[in-house]
């Protein structure tokens, strides 16, 4: 086999392949075997009919196009890899040329991994970010452990319904008169002063009685999301049939000793300023860790290939999709309700996507540069970092696994990590 390697563009590379006519031979048998019961031919079984009877009939050039796929599967990968190229996209095949005795020559361009122009990434100077717990954020943790404790009892007979009550309601929804779909709800619990509805749906119900019938007047925003709904004036029929309050109990000693291990309920607060401050300490290591990344991506100089934006594009509407899901929600529905197109999202995205491909050439460059690897144990403990969080009862099992099939991934995160620890202990934080 023959190779020439051409630089043909910006980030792209003309491969030129030439497979001997034995080699291509061989795969047109393979083809053969592949197709031959495809063959209806009187006086043969199906699948029988034999090889020279065939080509005699139909020309050789019956088996090419499977013969040629064989061939390209077979010496492309081993090209790319034994010249170190780096390929970020499928190639453009081009047949130059084929025929028995001439065997196979062929053409393969393909864009590749950009050069990678690394600015300064030592000795850089990053201020250090830091976050300092609050009492303000002490009384949010108190305050929502008084909410998960909090009572509902039912005001008396006559009382009105006021801010910070829970309203039960039944309310159909008209535009011109019509009802108009999810408009409707039976036994709602609204929150009054939530501002769970829109416009001042909400405030339109204070001073309201239990069995009180309302007619509540709102205008729905111009970009509601609904083009049914955007800026149309609608009229909600609503029944007040409950009013609830919510009791809390005493913030106290009494009240640490129910909800916690403490006695009191300044051990109490001390253990969340603990925890928050522990959180904080993760936070402020990850957030100096993005703004140190940041300046070295910005360092350096790198002529991003659109189909690497594109593919993180790709990966990120993914996983949005992916969280949507567990909000029982579908991208197609989530589009409809923002009334943003895929287009613009994907445009929304972009910026954000060249980022992160930048960052991960930058990171390759610098772990090639300084001859950072993994080694077989530091693989090894991180399959089984990863198998013990999912699995710890069939943990060995499936660090086995991941070893084999998740290899190049756990490698990457490995030398990845050794490249942050590089650039935080060379740099003044």
């Amino acid at each position: 086999m023959k190779v020439s390697i051409e630089k043909s563009d910006k980030n792209q590379v003309k491969i030129g392949v030439n497979v001997e006519d034995e080699v291509f031979q061989s795969a047109i048998l393979k083809s053969y075997k592949k197709n031959v019961s495809n063959f209806n031919i009187q006086g043969f079984r199906k699948g029988k009919v034999p090889f020279n009877y065939i080509k005699k009939v139909y020309g050789e050039s019956v088996f090419y196009e499977d013969a040629v796929n064989f061939c390209i599967d077979d010496t492309y990968p081993e090209v790319i890899k034994e010249n170190s190229i780096k390929p970020v996209d499928y190639p453009k095949i081009e047949i130059v040329e084929i025929g028995e005795g001439k065997g196979l020559e062929y053409n393969a361009t393909v864009t590749v991994e950009p050069e990678v122009i690394l600015g300064k990434y030592k000795n850089l100077e990053i201020e250090a970010v830091k976050y300092v717990v609050t009492d303000d954020e002490i009384n949010k943790e108190l305050n929502d452990m008084l909410e998960k404790n909090a009572t509902i009892e039912s005001k008396v007979s006559g009382a009105q319904l006021e801010n910070k009550d829970l309203a039960i309601i039944d309310f159909i929804g008209y535009i011109n008169d019509v009802p108009f779909e999810g408009g409707e709800g039976v036994d709602y619990s609204l929150e009054i002063g939530s501002k769970t509805f829109v416009d001042n749906f909400e405030d339109q119900l204070l001073g309201m009685k239990i069995g009180d019938v309302k007619d509540v007047f709102v205008t729905f925003p111009e970009n509601y999301g609904k083009d049914e709904l955007n800026g149309k004036k609608a009229k909600f029929v609503v029944t007040l049939k409950d009013i609830k309050i919510k009791i809390f109990p005493d913030l106290d000693d009494e009240f640490a000793k129910d909800v916690s291990e403490f006695d009191s309920l300044d051990e109490l607060k001390n253990d969340i300023r603990r925890k928050l401050e522990d959180s904080n300490l993760e936070r402020e290591k990850r957030e100096t860790e993005d703004k140190l990344l940041e300046e070295v991506a910005e360092n350096s100089e790198i002529d991003i290939p659109e189909v690497m934006i594109n593919r993180e594009i790709d990966s990120m509407i993914k996983d949005f999709e992916s969280r949507l899901k567990y909000q029982g929600l579908t991208l197609s529905a989530y589009l409809d309700y923002t009334g943003i197109t895929e287009e613009e999202m994907r445009n929304n995205m972009r910026e954000t996507a060249i980022k992160r491909v930048k960052l991960f050439l930058v990171m390759n460059k610098i772990s090639e540069v300084e001859q950072i690897e993994a080694s077989e144990d530091e693989i090894s403990t991180k399959a089984n970092e990863i198998a013990n969080a999912y699995s710890p009862t069939e943990s060995q099992k499936l660090a086995d696994m991941l070893v084999k099939t998740q290899r190049d991934s756990i490698v990457s995160d490995i030398k990845r990590n050794k490249v942050v620890d590089l650039l935080m202990q060379k740099s003044e934080i």
